[in-house]
């Protein structure tokens, strides 16, 4: 019985070795680009509009979207899309609209190692909607623009969001990361599920809603009114965030890490993490832990900071 298992692992290991070199030597001639190996076949496609729209509007499946200014004032769409998946460009009142159009046979999914592209070439500089569902690509909005809102959403994309919005942003996406920095909005709403949220530089005139489930949130420089953050799993440190009003963090498991940061009104609850760091101004501090240590100012005056952990160690200090 031992030699027989003996010679059906030589024959598996030959197998293996032969199917390494035959896999090795395709490539080589292929000069390792897999986008060779690809079932489904490929095109460039370019599109020029004349019509005037005032928003945009993008649907795509699996394409990377970035939006750029048109340095000579033409409005243009390239896209490397599938010969099957063609995007249809037009504008319908008002809105410029792209939208993927799936002609593809099941046969042409099984192999598709090339990465579609949509670029946006807009004219102007400032718009009233961006909308934006994309399923697997990744998303990339340029600082050269504003909107009144924006709303974008993905499955396994990252998204990078640069430009300002009078009204409010919301990025959606499941297992990528989002990304915003420097802009200025009326309301922000991020959500992800095993993601990573970072946001830098944005002032807030109304609420920020950040949601992860598995994700870590690091927030750095943020102005506003209002900031709840929820969450499953995940640490979240903020870096000189204030918010006028109510400052609100809960988390089943993670830590939160305060530096420099402010809010009327302080709330904290996780059930496994430590929390800790510095806040500006003096608060009125309540504070629960099961079996956690307690370090915090003795202080009845300023606002409402209440801290509750079931196994975490609670420590904070006031720089003001």
């Amino acid at each position: 019985m031992g030699k027989k298992i003996r010679i059906w692992l030589i024959v598996a290991v030959s197998l293996i070795l032969v199917g390494g070199i035959v896999f090795t030597v395709a490539m080589s001639s292929l000069g390792w680009d897999f986008a060779k190996l690809s079932t489904a076949k490929h095109q460039t496609s370019k599109h020029t509009v004349s019509e005037t729209f005032d928003g945009v509007s993008i649907y795509a499946q699996e394409a990377d979207i970035r939006l750029a200014i048109a340095e000579n004032g033409e409005c243009r769409v390239e896209c490397f899309e599938k010969e099957s998946v063609p995007h249809t460009v037009k504008v319908e009142n008002g809105k410029l609209i792209i939208a993927a159009v799936d002609n593809s046979k099941w046969y042409e999914n099984i192999l598709n190692f090339a990465q579609e592209t949509i670029t946006v070439y807009l004219p102007q500089r400032e718009y009233t909607l961006l909308s934006i569902r994309n399923l697997t690509g990744d998303v990339e909005v340029s600082k050269d623009f504003s909107f009144e809102s924006v709303q974008v959403s993905t499955i396994t994309g990252d998204i990078r969001c640069f430009a300002s919005a009078s009204g409010g942003i919301e990025l959606n996406t499941t297992t990528g990361d989002i990304l915003i920095e420097n802009i200025s909005v009326s309301s922000l709403r991020l959500t992800v599920s095993t993601g990573q949220v970072r946001a830098m530089g944005v002032n807030c005139t109304d609420g920020v809603n950040v949601e992860v489930s598995t994700g870590g949130v690091y927030l750095t420089n943020v102005a506003c009114k209002s900031l709840v953050s929820s969450g499953s799993t995940g640490d979240i440190a903020l870096n000189n965030v204030q918010a006028t009003e109510r400052l609100s963090i809960e988390r089943d498991t993670g830590d939160v890490r305060f530096e420099g940061c402010d809010g009327g009104e302080i709330v904290v609850k996780t059930g496994t993490g430590d929390v800790s760091g510095t806040l500006l101004t003096a608060k009125t501090f309540l504070v629960e832990t099961s079996t956690g240590r307690v370090d915090v100012p003795q202080s009845s005056s300023g606002g409402k900071c209440q801290i509750k952990t079931g196994t975490g160690d609670i420590y904070i200090r006031v720089l003001g």
